[in-house]
């Protein structure tokens, strides 16, 4: 471990989630995009840098009826349909969780992987019931995998902005390019889809106490979570 100078490194998918970060020189974040494959190549470049932890940070579809939009989940384990389940660290989320007591609307539980991006009520519902997993992502599980192979820590801190409730018509969905950064064409498609707009300003909505609550956690427990616990590899 960097015991000079311990930095952790941050996984985001989109431009928007990374400026929910504070400035602070104890970090290193890449924006890599969507999916499994984006998102190890980041986390892989991450370990390459020699950072002491990787974090998982950033917006999760909703499947537990009760989470609200603006909650964020502390995930305990990343779940995978091979049935494969990879743990977080215990230390580090209950370090994290004490630091907030109660100032942010925090669950924990195990978040479900999805190779694509699950849009439907019907969907969501069908992982809640199967899996029993609070919230849905498709990058987490990469970098928990990349973490376990590296002998480092990891922790997700995933909020809610789409919940279980809420559907998400495919124009949204395909409104960000892989690179995790808007594509000009989709923003145009959305402006001439009038029928969405309603589902639009809901979801604007949803991102905005997601962006409240992610940059309040920060401002409490930044420090904390940019700190990995000493249990990460000897250097």
């Amino acid at each position: 471990m960097n015991i000079d100078h311990p930095r952790v490194g941050f996984v985001t998918a989109l431009e928007m989630e990374c400026r929910w970060l504070g400035d602070s020189t104890d970090i290193e974040v890449i924006v890599g995009g969507m999916g499994r494959e984006r998102a190890e190549i980041s986390a892989r470049q991450l370990v390459a840098r020699g950072v002491d932890g990787l974090v998982s940070w950033g917006v999760a579809g909703g499947l537990d009826p009760a989470l609200e939009a603006g909650n964020v989940v502390l995930a305990d384990s990343v779940l995978q349909t091979d049935g494969d389940v990879i743990a977080s660290d215990v230390e580090w989320r209950r370090r994290l969780e004490t630091k907030l007591d109660g100032r942010v609307q925090v669950a924990t539980g195990p978040l479900f992987h999805s190779d694509e991006v699950v849009s439907s009520v019907v969907e969501k519902r069908e992982i809640w019931d199967q899996w029993g997993a609070g919230v849905v992502d498709m990058e987490t599980a990469a970098i928990a995998t990349v973490a376990k192979e590296s002998g480092l820590p990891w922790l997700a801190v995933r909020v809610v902005t789409d919940t279980a409730s809420m559907s998400l018509p495919p124009t949204v969905t395909a409104s960000s390019g892989e690179d995790g950064r808007l594509r000009p064409s989709a923003i145009a498609r959305l402006a001439l889809s009038p029928w969405i707009w309603p589902d639009l300003v809901r979801l604007a909505g949803s991102t905005r106490a997601a962006a409240r609550s992610m940059r309040r956690l920060w401002s409490l427990a930044g420090p904390d979570l940019a700190r990995a616990p000493a249990a990460g590899r000897e250097r």
